[in-house]
């Protein structure tokens, strides 16, 4: 049997195979009682899932996300305690839909505590019949081996620089380049902090031409923000990645291949050493200078 994408789907940019996939599942009434959807941010994880549960008869899916606090001028993010994903099972036993579907997403699952993925394991382990529960994150090893091996893992990829442009042909080459359908969403409906931080990324992108009072002043900016360093020193790498790919000359390639490896080795240590982030960025974006220049001479 040859399956196509849904009118359910046609909204989702890219994807189409994980599309068909859910939807074979569905028509083949073989859906499962927990997922994991795993894949870079913003390519539409969130969008799919909540089609997903339309598609099972759930309008209203029940949803948790972690909480986002500013503490002395630094963005964090809350971890999502066991009594929050308590009260979510709880909620479950009482939120049914029309034909007795039960659904409830769990976006940042990377952010679950590990008392919170315990108590979610029992319910995973023993499920509500009639019930899906579907984990999104960025960061699967975030999650015990426990929970990941009891649920089926939909991956998500980057999306197509041409799929963007279909969908968003108004965005900026910048944006079309970073393969995630929920950046040229925003950017299209003129959000100033996403413009900010696509403005950001075009900077890194200038990386080599930057003089230290601009390098500075990217890092203290990302300094403030772990989470938002983790974005966009992913975004870079991927888009030097393009640059290795597509360069012409081994001198460009080793260049690259250094840059790569520098941003690599901090976007690491940030995520082990968070409370260190102002220093391996100053580290990395002064420092950084003179080993580029040592590199050229």
């Amino acid at each position: 049997m040859i399956f196509e994408v849904s009118a359910v789907f046609m909204n989702i940019v890219g994807h189409r195979r994980v599309c068909i996939q859910l939807e074979r599942a569905i028509l083949c009434g073989r859906v499962l009682h927990a997922y994991i959807f795993s894949g870079p941010e913003y390519i539409g994880k969130q969008l799919v899932s909540l089609e997903f549960c339309r598609m099972l008869g759930v309008e209203f899916p029940m949803r948790i996300a972690p909480e986002r606090i500013e503490e002395r001028g630094k963005v964090k993010y809350r971890k999502i305690g066991v009594e929050t994903i308590r009260k979510a099972i709880r909620g479950l036993g009482l939120s049914v839909s029309g034909d007795g579907r039960r659904a409830l997403i769990i976006d940042g699952a990377e952010n679950l505590s590990e008392s919170a993925q315990n108590a979610l394991l029992k319910t995973i382990e023993e499920p509500l019949s009639g019930t899906t529960i579907i984990l999104i994150t960025h960061n699967e090893g975030a999650l015990l081996p426990t929970v990941i091996s009891r649920v089926e893992r939909v991956s998500f990829s980057l999306v197509s620089k041409e799929d963007i442009l279909h969908a968003y042909p108004e965005c900026p080459e910048s944006v079309m380049i970073l393969g995630r359908p929920g950046i040229a969403f925003l950017w299209r409906e003129n959000l100033d902090s996403t413009r900010e931080i696509v403005s950001l990324f075009d900077r890194l992108r200038l990386f080599r031409t930057l003089d230290f009072g601009d390098r500075f002043a990217i890092a203290e900016i990302l300094a403030l923000d772990t989470r938002l360093a983790e974005r966009l020193l992913s975004w870079w790498a991927g888009s030097v990645q393009v640059e290795i790919n597509s360069a012409t000359s081994l001198r460009d390639r080793i260049d690259h291949l250094k840059l790569l490896s520098g941003i690599s080795s901090t976007l690491r240590d940030i995520v082990r050493f968070p409370g260190s982030a102002r220093l391996i960025l100053e580290y990395f974006f002064l420092a950084g200078k003179n080993a580029e220049n040592e590199s050229i001479r």
